[in-house]
């Protein structure tokens, strides 16, 4: 209902959706946690959930890179970071992508939420922090494949920048056509899909 009052009294021409924790979420918990701790043991743990967190340099610098061979992922963020990479490491680092491409879930109301969104003639894209290694699976093997064309998914390992950066929000809205403000971004994390849109114009 508070969605159907939203729309009567203003239409957006885009509606955006983030990915992970809006429209859905990976049971491979932290796997750039895991990643980083292969080669930089020793990760501050997650009071919560208990595993390694990330340090922020690392997290920006998986989300911006557009490289998709492990391998060669690995060496670029051994030359960045300074740490040796081994063939077990490799091994390794490449288990936790296969994990995670395996542990994709959506949430079970999303097919019939895009659908509504669909049969009100509304455009609709995707803005995402992600790494290159599950985009194939997550955008390819699932619903969203429906909804979406690749264009219409803007992710920050393409972009090379990560919401809340100004940057993600403005290459959507080029692809799109749309000015900011004719935009309504929908999204979980307060900091990188809230504020960040908003701080660029959006709804």
């Amino acid at each position: 209902q508070a969605v159907k009052q939203l729309f009567e009294s203003w239409r957006p021409k885009v509606i955006f959706w983030d990915m992970w924790m809006t429209l859905g979420m990976s049971h491979c918990r932290e796997p750039i946690g895991l990643a980083q701790e292969i080669f930089v043991p020793g990760l501050t743990r997650n009071l919560i959930h208990g595993l390694p967190d990330p340090t922020g340099d690392f997290l920006r610098y998986c989300l911006t890179n557009p490289t998709a061979d492990p391998r060669a992922f690995c060496e670029e963020a051994g030359v960045q970071f300074g740490f040796d990479v081994t063939d077990a490491g490799v091994d390794a680092f490449s288990r936790i992508l296969r994990t995670e491409q395996n542990c994709i879930a959506l949430f079970p109301d999303v097919e019939e939420t895009l659908e509504f969104c669909k049969r009100g003639s509304y455009e609709q894209g995707i803005i995402s922090n992600l790494w290159a290694f599950p985009a194939e699976r997550l955008f390819s093997d699932t619903v969203l494949r429906r909804y979406f064309s690749r264009n219409e998914i803007v992710c920050s390992f393409e972009v090379r920048h990560a919401k809340p950066e100004r940057e993600i929000f403005e290459e959507a809205c080029r692809r799109f056509g749309v000015r900011p403000e004719d935009c309504l971004m929908i999204g979980d994390n307060l900091t990188a899909d809230i504020k960040g849109a908003l701080d660029f114009g959006m709804k």
